[in-house]
Parts: C-alpha cells; structure tokens; sequence
C-alpha cells in the first residue's frame, strides 16, 4: 500500500452524554433523548435500516449524541445497587414495535450491555425507557450497539463519529 494514499485520522471527537446514577430515595425522572429517522443504510436480513441521530436538550440547545455513559461513584456506601435510565423518544409520530430491540452482536457474553429492562412506556408507544444496571465501582457504562424496531423501519442510531480536519 502507497503510504502517501493512506488516510490518517488525527482526531476523533465523541460528544459524549454523562448520566448521573439513580440510587435509593424516590425514584428520579430518566435522562431524556430524542431519536430521528435519517437516511437509508439499505436493507438488512430483508429489512430496511435507517441512520438515527440522538439528540438531547443542554440549556435550550438540542445537542447530538455519539455515546451514552453513566458516572458510578467508587466511593459511595449504599445497600441497594444504583441504575441509570435512559428515555428515548421517537420523532414525527413513530411508534416502537416489537421486537423492540436487536442488540448486536446478539451474543450478550461477547459485548455486555449492563441493561436491565427495555420496555415501551405504557402511555406512549412513542417513548421507550432503557435501565442499566449498575457495574462494578468506578466503571462506566456504555450505551450498547442497538438496533431500534420502529413502525418507520429499524433505525441504528449508530455512533456519529466527526473527524476533525488537520
């Protein structure tokens, strides 16, 4: 391979959601994002698969999501384990059908997502709540590779990854 021809990625930014856990005391609100239909990655296994682009709200400013982590303090003595809830809402009245979810790879030994529960909001069929358990202290937890059911087609909200110039 000509070295001159290779590209070289000099930068890599990810715009990065923090989630504080969630741990005793009345239960507290999940952390709310909106999810977007974009353009047609083709079909997958005989089904349509669209781009998604999350987004949530920092002060008024609607702001792009590239990755999901949850912030566990090591130093913090409880009796029940803390979580993170994560409230994802479809645009432009889409709806989540089952299954709700393709987690990917499909072998939760290989990439282990944390995740507790994933279910549709019993009011809105728009809206689909994720809770991730608690890992070990200190760690993170990372939003998993996810594939999301829509009547609008499977959306993969995929990781938007920019590369800066120079």
């Amino acid at each position: 391979m000509n070295s001159n021809s290779a590209a070289t990625v000099t930068t890599v930014k990810l715009k990065v959601l923090e989630i504080a856990e969630q741990a005793g005391g009345p239960e507290q609100p999940p952390v709310n994002v909106t999810l977007k239909k974009g353009k047609s990655l083709g079909e997958v296994g005989g089904t349509e698969v669209f781009q998604g682009k999350m987004k949530y709200c920092d002060n008024g400013k609607k702001r792009t999501v590239d990755l999901v982590q949850a912030v566990f303090p090591a130093n913090k003595k409880r009796i029940m384990p803390g979580n993170v809830k994560l409230q994802i809402n479809l645009k432009n009245c889409n709806e989540f059908i089952g299954p709700l979810v393709t987690i990917v790879p499909n072998d939760p030994t290989t990439v282990p997502t944390n995740c507790l529960d994933i279910k549709i909001n019993p009011d809105n069929s728009s809206m689909l709540i994720v809770t991730f358990l608690e890992p070990k202290p200190g760690e993170f937890v990372a939003y998993p590779a996810l594939y999301f059911h829509t009547s609008n087609g499977v959306i993969d909200p995929g990781l938007g990854v920019k590369r800066e110039p120079g």
